[in-house]
């Protein structure tokens, strides 16, 4: 790939938590675009998680000076990495080292732009001392790149002017083209299994339609409660921690995606089934179902998530025009890609 014109008088630094592979896919991307560029994390790989990733080329692993709890570490060296940054992203507005750094942007005048990946939109609604002192850490930055319309709305109900917010397509990690031969997967729900995922409307969803077959891919803290209630349901299957070879097979075999979840601030499962044409059955919490989810075209977005209203949209998923659903996923993929994605930073480098 060619240096972009940007990037060849910029000097552009990357602040985020840790290494992610949707993340680094992006800085491997704007590495070869962008002469100097480099990408400091704050902290080693999420405990939660289990990917196994290596971090972007050219990153630092920040020292810590202390940890503020559940509110992450203090970084040693913000000073040095803006001051020698023209342009710095961060990633996020709620950690110390994410504030103390847009606060050095502007007292060093530094071009800032915060970059997140979405809004669950119960957040919408939300009000208090944490969102007051939220409206003044989001006016730090010179531009914001929110995730889709959900993003933008919080970002303006915050304060933040419409012409400093702009759109940054996050996409999940790229799968190859082939895979291995589908999985009868049926019903799929894959992710996390942990509170908060709408796992048991899942399973009740299973009870309600024992002649269709519900696959569960995914590994957490919730797997052997979940295991046990569904233990009497002969249509349910687990298949704990899936790699990324066997994700395309569970989608080639998969009648429609299920994400229940509450507070899901985007949903990249959600891109991944509609890579395969997959029907997706959304609730209406998840951050992405503004953006990529047509009602009765390529999937259903739930008010009221119960057994009975996950087992409708089940059956009417069944029914769904093959043909519009394939047209309406490649208008989303046109728009929602790693390219993009990718202009979208470089473009605020420039801006």
């Amino acid at each position: 790939m060619r240096k972009s014109q940007a990037g060849q008088s910029a000097r552009v630094a990357v602040l985020t938590n840790s290494p992610a592979p949707y993340r680094d896919q992006l800085f491997d991307r704007l590495n070869a675009e962008v002469e100097h560029f480099r990408v400091y994390y704050t902290q080693h790989s999420a405990e939660e998680r289990r990917w196994a990733v290596a971090p972007v080329a050219s990153y630092q692993l920040l020292g810590v000076v202390v940890r503020l709890g559940s509110l992450g570490p203090v970084n040693r060296g913000l000073l040095r990495l803006v001051r020698s940054s023209d342009v710095v992203f961060v990633g996020g507005y709620e950690q110390p080292s994410y504030i103390i750094t847009m606060l050095l942007c502007r007292l060093m005048r530094r071009r800032c732009v915060l970059f997140f990946d979405g809004v669950a939109p119960s957040r919408l609604h939300r009000a208090g001392g944490t969102e007051r002192v939220k409206r003044l850490i989001v006016r730090l930055p010179n531009l914001v790149l929110a995730n889709g319309a959900v993003g933008r709305a919080y970002m303006t109900s915050l304060g933040v002017p419409t012409d400093r917010i702009f759109n940054q397509y996050l996409v999940p990690l790229q799968a190859s083209e082939t895979g291995p031969s589908p999985e009868a997967s049926g019903v799929l729900f894959l992710g996390r299994l942990a509170t908060g995922k709408g796992l048991e409307r899942v399973i009740q969803a299973a009870a309600s339609l024992p002649n269709r077959r519900f696959t569960i891919a995914g590994d957490g803290p919730l797997r052997a409660s979940l295991e046990a209630t569904a233990s009497g349901l002969p249509n349910v299957g687990f298949v704990g921690e899936v790699g990324r070879g066997r994700i395309a097979s569970l989608f080639e075999g998969a009648s429609c995606l299920l994400l229940l979840a509450t507070n899901e601030v985007w949903g990249l499962v959600v891109q991944e089934a509609i890579q395969h044409d997959v029907p997706v059955i959304v609730s209406d919490d998840v951050g992405c179902a503004a953006d990529l989810v047509i009602e009765g075209v390529n999937g259903f977005r739930l008010r009221d998530v119960n057994a009975e209203s996950v087992a409708a949209a089940i059956l009417k998923a069944d029914a769904l025009d093959r043909r519009q659903l394939q047209e309406a996923n490649r208008r989303i993929l046109a728009e929602w890609n790693i390219d993009r994605h990718a202009q979208a930073f470089l473009e605020a480098i420039g801006r």
